[in-house]
Order: structure tokens, then C-alpha cells, then sequence
């Protein structure tokens, strides 16, 4: 199935550090090879170019089961080594060899690695080849003195359940892919996969793992209880997309429908195994971010009449010639041909006739009961927040065309609305499970760029940029959802924005230039010369590195609300935040040796983990 949406791929996490002009570069390491944990542990590296220091933003997505950490411990790499700091005790030796020829890091920051939710249970890999393949192994954490368990060699792909028990993951066998689950007893679940992102789901409680395989009839979708001594069950032989509402168990899929050419949305309760019909017609599909509700768009059951388009000019013009001419009147006078081809249009008018639409509804499917959230919808995605919000682009409806101008030929009719279509203002929009619908205001020639669009925890404020495109820059909007109207533009030259805890404060890095911009809060404070911004999620705070040094790149470690400050250390390079003010942080880096010191902050004083480190873990 065509989707002719665009999804957004909200940031999860941003973390920081200042780089020298030398490593000025663009680098994707989701498609660089060797990269272990494939598509479950997606990470984008992004060095923008500097003169005098550039910003290393992380980001990841909670895509697959990739969970967002909390502060679980410290994984490190060091002289091709993985080691380990627990919080507690002092870091151990985890594995001897992490790369045999293959990628795992780059600068410093390394991938391939995975926690528990409550940090019992590490997965990471092991003797990396060049082709990307590794040796998948787990350790018990609560336990240094246990021995890590080797779940399977070969591995390119993996994802665990929450608390670490389930892991799924494909491995390379010959020319073909297999997948397998393991709870410490691997077995075979499928012995012919793709290496996609798509390809297989363990879901989040470790119960189910879901899969395609291709078969006779298309993308077959499969569904397997994990538990011991069950059998997996085919939900559908020729799937175009499918989503896991996690928090329900409920597998939504889309799949040929009962009309002609026709895409159905069903949804499939893992619990019960019942099926049913959510939605026909549907042209895009996604599972929400708070893993309970379900966004769709169809196509609108109503035809776009040529009524609603056509605006007679001619009437008194056409009525004063012959209603029936002959041949020989026609041949003498072209008018009255012209006038023959604008009464078909008139009957067709009449007869409210029409012709397929293109634009579509958009629908949120929550607690059982479907409402429309917007109408006239090209593009549609869900905004991250527990509550169901919506964005996206709707079309203004073009203005009609005088009947004179058509040539008496309805297709032209239907050309010249496409053309509109796809010429016309679009505007942008914020949605709601409860019907609400609202343009989101912007200055006049700058559109908004609704990817960006976020909302304050409790769904009060809305932040978004809008493209100003005379000088090249995004500009921030704020808004009170109740209140659209009074949006709000705070800052121009805007390059990241984020709100702040729980609250409805929001921070934001504008003007960015020559590696360094400022950081700033919505209630008018500010910080020049800083770089690497962090947002926190659960803390009303931004993280940064301050005043870098344009030789090393090393400067002052700061955490920020918008009023007070605190200095977390001097010459830091780089930052992984954990969780609850606290993180990680590489200390004196040299980026020609690309080693420097480690240490870990808890919220109040910093402890040296190690020296001579090369990367830190993200997971």
C-alpha cells in the first residue's frame, strides 16, 4: 500500500559535548556497517560544522524495544573492552573483546548494548565482525561475580522485553536469516526473515513476539506467545503494515479489505485472539505513543461535487442561444458547441454528481470509541505525549472556477482542483481524542513545520517552529491549547526546543553559530556560548557544555533550570545523562588519541570511574 503520509520521528533524548572543527562531519551510524543492535537500538550521530567547536547531538528512538534507561549503571569501552559500573561497587571487566573487526563506536559514543528496565539484566555485544555479526551475551547485574551467559553467535539484530528476561533476535545463518527467542533456553521461531526494522516486535512485557515472513501471498504476519510450548498463529497472509498498542496486547494491522483496492485496519487482542474490523478504507496507520490508542486516516466516504467547484458565469450568456442548435448552427457558431459541453457540466451539477476524494479523515480509536479528530487531512502523525494528540497538515478548499474557464470538459474541472490542491496554503493542526480541532497559528509566509510540533506534559502549552524562509531559520511559536489564537512567536533562529519536566516551561538552543549558541527558557533567561544541549525529561533542567575550548573542545559541564546554575565540572567533553540529575561524562578528551577520563555524577559530587576511555555505551 502507497503511504502517502509522513511520519514523524520524534527525538527521544539529546546529549552533548563540544568537538574540535576537525571532526566536522555528517555521520548516520543506523546505516553505517557493522553496527550491532540493528533496528531496535537506533542511534543518529550528527556532527555540525564548526570553525570554532561543533555540537554532537545523540539521538535515539524508542523504536522496537529499545527502552529509554533510567540510572541503571555505566557501560564503557576501553582498550577494545567492555567494562561495567554498577553505581555501587567499583566497575569490572565485562568482556575482553568487543570488536573482531567490526564497527561498534564512533568517537565516543558506542552501540549495541540494552538494559532492563530496572537494570538486573545487560545485554551487549561481543567480537563484532566486519560483516557486522556479533556474539549476543547477558549478565546478571545484581551479581558481579556471575559469570555472563552467551545467548547465541552470529547475531545481527535483537530487542528485549522490559525486564530483561525475553530476548528476540535474528542471527545469520549461510544466506539465510533466522529468528530466534530465548528466555536462557534459545529457540527457533522462524528460519527465513528479512533484516528489517519491521521484520519482528517483541513486545514490551516480553508475552509476545510478533513477525513477517514472506510467503505465497505476500508479507505473512505471525503472532507467538512466548511462553513455553506455544505455536505461532498467522494473523493475516498479505500485510501492508502492522503496530503493537502495547499496553492493550491489541496487534493492529492493515490488509486488504472487502472493496475493490481497498485497505482495512484490524485489530487482533493477543489475549483472546479475536479479531475484528477497526476501520475500511484506511490510508495510514499508526499505534500512538502512550501504547493504548490507535491513529488512522481513510479517505472521505464523500464525493467532491462539481457543484462545490464550478461557479456559473455563463448562465444569461447561454440562455439568450438556442437551447437544442442544429449541426449547421453548430458548424457556423463554435459558442454553441462551447455551450453544449457547459450544459453537461450544468446537469452534472444538478444531479450532484462528483468524483473520488483524495483528502482524507483522520480518526483516533481510544477506549473502545472512535472519534474524528480532523478533516480535509493530506499528512497526519501522532504527537509524543500519553494523551492522544494529532498533527499534521490540512488543505484549503480552492476557490471555484468560473464555468467559462472550464471548456465545457469536466476533466479539466477535476485537474484544475488537484492543481489547486497541491498549489493551495496548507495549514497545520493539533487534534485531540475529543473532537477538538485547531490551526496552529503562524506569521504570515512562514509555514509551520509540524514534525516539530510538542506539548507540555499535561497537554496545556504547545511548542512549534515555523519556517521563515526569506532568511533561512526556524522560528519558536508557544502556545496555551485553549487559547491558539494568542500563539506567540519567542525566539527566531531557533535549532532545538524541548519543554521541561512536568511543567509547561520550555527550553530552547537558538542562534547557533560557529559550534556555540544559547541556551534559553520561555520566561526570558538566557546563557550564551554554550553547546551539547540535554533536555531533561523528568527534571525541570537543560544540560550543556559551556564556553568549549575551540583547541580541545573540553569546557565547563553545567546543569541550568533557567534561573540558577550549577557547575558539574570543568574541561567535560561529552555527556550521557541517566536519570534524575544524574550522568555520565568524559572528562580532559583528547579527540587525536580519542581516550579521555570517565567519571559519573549522582546528582551532588563526581567519582572517576576509569581513565583512558574510549566510549561511552547508549542505550
Amino acid at each position: 500500500m502507497e503511504k502517502d503520509l509522513e511520519k514523524q520521528e520524534g527525538l527521544e533524548q539529546l546529549e552533548g559535548s563540544a568537538q574540535p572543527e576537525t571532526a566536522a562531519e555528517e555521520v548516520n551510524t543506523k546505516e553505517a556497517e557493522g553496527r550491532p543492535g540493528g533496528g531496535k537500538n537506533i542511534l543518529a550521530i550528527v556532527l555540525g560544522l564548526a570553525v570554532f567547536a561543533g555540537v554532537l547531538a545523540f539521538c535515539w528512538h524508542m523504536a522496537g524495544n529499545a527502552h529509554k534507561a533510567s540510572d541503571v549503571g555505566v557501560l564503557y569501552a576501553k582498550d577494545n573492552e567492555i567494562h561495567f559500573y554498577d553505581l555501587k561497587n567499583e566497575p569490572y571487566l565485562l568482556a575482553e573483546n568487543v570488536s573482531d573487526g567490526g564497527s561498534y563506536h564512533y568517537y565516543y559514543s558506542a552501540w549495541g548494548a540494552m538494559f532492563s528496565e530496572k537494570g538486573d539484566w545487560a545485554y551487549y555485544a561481543a567480537d563484532i565482525d566486519a560483516n557486522g555479526r556479533f556474539n549476543l551475551f547477558r549478565k546478571n547485574t545484581s551479581d558481579p561475580q556471575a559469570e555472563p551467559e552467551k545467548i547465541s553467535d552470529a547475531v545481527l539484530d535483537y530487542a528485549i522485553s522490559k525486564d530483561g528476561r525475553q530476548a528476540a533476535y535474528l542471527k545469520a545463518g549461510g544466506e539465510k536469516i533466522s529468528l530466534w527467542l530465548s528466555d536462557g533456553a534459545p529457540r527457533k521461531v522462524s528460519a527465513d526473515m528479512q533484516l528489517d526494522e519491521q521484520s519482528y516486535f517483541l513486545s514490551s512485557d516480553g508475552k509476545y513476539l510478533l513477525y513477517t515472513v514472506h510467503g505465497a501471498d505476500g508479507l505473512a504476519l505471525y503472532a507467538l506467545s512466548t511462553a513455553a510450548g506455544s505455536e505461532p498463529v498467522e494473523l493475516c497472509a498479505s500485510v501492508e503494515m502492522y503496530a503493537l498498542a502495547d499496553e492493550t496486547d491489541t496487534v493492529y494491522y492493515v490488509a486488504e479489505g472487502e472493496a475493490d483496492g481497498s485497505y482495512d485496519v484490524f485489530g487482533h487482542m493477543l489475549e483472546t485472539g479475536k479479531t475484528e474490523r477497526v476501520a475500511e478504507s484506511v490510508a495510514y496507520m499508526e499505534a500512538m505513543p502512550n501504547g493504548r490508542d490507535l491513529l488512522y486516516c481513510r479517505v472521505s466516504e464523500e464525493n467532491v461535487l462539481y457543484r462545490d467547484l464550478i461557479v456559473d458565469d455563463m448562465r444569461e450568456a447561454d440562455a439568450a442561444l438556442p437551447a437544442e442548435p442544429t449541426e449547421a448552427e453548430i458548424a457556423e457558431n463554435p459558442l454553441l458547441a462551447e455551450k453544449q459541453g457547459r450544459d453537461k457540466i450544468r446537469q452534472a451539477m444538478d444531479n450532484g454528481e462528483g468524483f473520488a476524494p483524495i483528502l482524507l479523515d483522520c480518526y483516533i480509536l481510544t477506549n473502545g470509541k472512535t472519534v474524528k479528530a480532523a478533516e480535509n487531512v493530506i499528512s497526519a502523525v501522532a504527537v509524543v505525549n500519553d494523551m492522544p494528540f494529532v498533527t499534521g497538515y490540512q488543505a484549503e478548499q480552492p476557490q471555484p472556477i468560473p464555468i467559462s474557464e472550464t471548456g465545457g470538459d469536466l476533466q479539466l474541472v477535476e485537474y484544475a482542483y488537484y492543481g489547486a490542491l497541491a498549489d493551495g496554503e496548507k495549514k497545520a493542526f493539533l487534534a485531540d481524542a475529543m473532537g477538538h480541532c485547531e490551526e496552529l497559528p503562524m506569521p504570515e509566509g512562514f509555514p509551520v513545520s509540524a514534525d516539530t510540533v510538542q506539548l507540555s506534559k499535561d497537554g496545556s502549552r504547545v511548542a512549534y517552529l515555523v519556517r521563515n524562509m526569506e532568511m533561512g531559520t526556524s522560528d519558536l511559536m508557544l502556545a496555551d491549547v485553549q487559547d491558539m489564537e494568542k500563539a506567540a512567536m519567542v525566539q527566531t533562529n531557533v535549532d532545538s526546543m524541548a519543554f521541561l519536566g512536568s511543567s509547561g516551561l520550555l527550553g530552547y538552543y537558538c542562534n547557533y553559530d560557529n559550534g556555540v549558541g544559547t541556551v534559553a527558557t520561555s520566561d526570558g533567561n538566557a546563557q550564551g556560548n554554550a553547546c551539547g544541549v540535554y533536555y531533561s525529561d523528568d527534571e525541570k533542567a537543560m544540560y550543556f557544555i559551556s564556553a568549549p575550548n575551540g583547541a580541545t573542545g573540553n569546557g565547563t559541564l553545567k546543569r541550568w533550570d533557567g534561573k540558577n546554575e550549577t557547575v558539574i565540572a570543568e574541561n567535560a567533553f561529552a555527556f550521557q545523562y541517566k536519570a534524575n540529575g544524574k550522568l555520565a561524562y568524559l572528562q580532559n578528551y583528547d579527540f587525536t588519541t580519542g581516550v579521555g577520563d570517565l567519571y559519573y555524577y549522582d546528582g551532588k559530587q563526581s567519582r572517576l570511574l576509569d581513565t583512558g576511555v574510549t566510549a561511552l555505551f547508549m542505550y
